[in-house]
C-alpha cells in the first residue's frame, strides 16, 4: 500500500464520503450519502506513479538490514500464438551484497508503451519472495500470461490485449525499478473499441501539480462509454430511496425508532469489544461510533460469526421498512 504525503493527494479524497445536500423531486435531502468511484483506474500506486506524486512510502516498500543487487532481465521464452495464450517466461538474478541473511520481495510490473486507451503508468503483475544468505545469488523466475497485458474493454465486453510494445520492469518497489526489458506483441490482439476510448481516453490528465479532477460529464462518459452522456444521465441517481436495504449505512437507521435502538446497541457492543472500559473512554466510543455508522447493514451478517444469516438480515430490514412506512 502507498502512504501518501498528504490527504489531499489521495485520488478519492474529493468524493469520499460524499455528503452533499441534494434536491430530489423538489425536496432538499440533507446530507445525502453517496459514494462515487470517480477515480476510476487511478487507485493506489497506479495513480501516484502515473501522476508522479511524491509519497512517504511507495507501494512495495519495505525496510531491511541487507542490500540487494539486481541483474538484467532475461526472456527465457515468449509465445504469442493466440491472444488468450500469450506466455512470457523471464528470470532475473538477485544477489545479497550485505553481510546478513535477509529476504527480498522481487516485484514485476508491466507498462503499456502506447495504448489507445488510458492505462496507468505500470501495473504489478507478479512478485516473489526470495531468501538469501550473505553474498548468495538466486535466479527469480516469473511466468506472465495474457492477463498480464490485458485491460477490460466495456464496448467489446471482454478482456483484450492491444498489439504493440510492452516494457517489463523488475524492482523492489513501484518507485525502485532495478531492471527493464521490452517485448512486442504482434499478430494477435485487437485495438480498443470506440466505447472504451470514450470511457477512458488516452489523453486523461493526471498531473503531480494538481489534484485529480473528474467533473460530472467526464464521470458519466467514464461509466457509460457514450460521448453524449452528461451529468443528467442515469449515472447520477434521480431519486434517493427511503427504504433500507443491505447496502444502507448503519447511520441511516437514525431515521427509524427501532433502527436507533439497533444502532445504539451496535455502537455499545463495538466499544466494549475494543475496550472493556470503553464507557470511561470517550475517544474509543467516538472511534466505535464512526466505524459502525459507516458500515453497510450487510456487514452485520458478515461479521456475526454465523449468528445472523443474510436471510435473517433481510427479515430484519423488512421489519424496519414496515415500521418506517408513512
Amino acid at each position: 500500500e502507498t502512504f501518501p504525503s498528504q490527504m489531499e493527494d489521495v485520488p478519492s479524497d474529493p468524493w469520499f464520503p460524499r455528503e452533499d445536500d441534494e434536491v430530489v423531486e423538489g425536496k432538499k435531502e440533507i446530507g445525502c450519502r453517496r459514494v462515487e468511484y470517480r477515480e476510476g483506474l487511478n487507485v493506489g500506486y497506479r495513480y501516484y506513479d502515473t501522476a508522479k506524486k511524491s509519497v512517504l512510502f511507495p507501494f512495495g516498500h519495505g525496510l531491511s538490514y541487507a542490500s540487494f543487487k539486481y541483474g538484467q532481465i532475461r526472456i527465457a521464452s515468449f509465445t504469442t500464438q493466440k491472444e488468450e495464450e500469450i506466455q512470457v517466461d523471464l528470470e532475473v538474478e538477485i544477489q545479497n551484497i550485505s553481510n546478513v541473511a535477509a529476504a527480498e520481495v522481487v516485484q514485476c510490473y508491466v507498462h503499456d508503451v502506447e495504448s489507445t486507451v488510458y492505462r496507468p503508468e505500470q501495473e504489478l503483475r507478479a512478485f516473489s519472495k526470495v531468501f538469501l544468505e550473505p553474498g548468495e545469488k538466486k535466479l527469480v523466475s516469473f511466468n506472465l500470461k495474457s492477463d498480464a497485458f490485458q485491460f477490460y474493454d466495456i464496448g467489446a465486453k471482454k478482456w483484450v490485449v492491444e498489439p504493440g510494445d510492452f516494457e517489463i520492469r523488475i524492482g523492489s518497489s513501484s518507485r525502485d525499478i532495478q531492471s527493464r526489458t521490452s517485448i512486442s506483441i504482434i499478430g494477435v490482439g485487437q485495438l480498443a473499441s470506440a466505447q472504451a476510448r470514450i470511457s477512458h481516453p488516452v489523453n486523461t490528465d493526471v498531473s503531480s501539480s494538481t489534484p485529480l479532477t473528474v467533473d460530472n460529464d467526464k464521470f458519466a462518459r467514464m461509466m457509460t462509454g457514450d460521448k453524449e452522456s452528461s451529468s443528467s444521465s442515469s449515472v447520477t441517481p434521480k431519486k434517493k430511496s427511503t427504504l433500507f436495504q443491505r447496502n444502507s449505512q448503519v447511520i441511516d437507521l437514525k431515521s427509524s425508532f427501532f433502527g436507533r435502538m439497533i444502532r445504539w446497541f451496535l455502537i455499545f457492543a463495538t466499544s466494549k469489544f475494543v475496550d472493556s472500559d470503553a464507557a470511561a473512554n470517550q475517544s474509543i466510543h467516538k472511534v466505535a461510533e464512526s466505524m459502525v455508522d459507516r458500515s453497510p447493514l450487510r456487514a452485520l451478517a458478515l461479521n456475526s460469526f454465523g449468528y445472523l444469516s443474510f436471510r435473517k438480515l433481510d427479515r430484519l430490514i423488512a421489519f424496519l421498512n414496515f415500521w418506517r412506512k408513512e
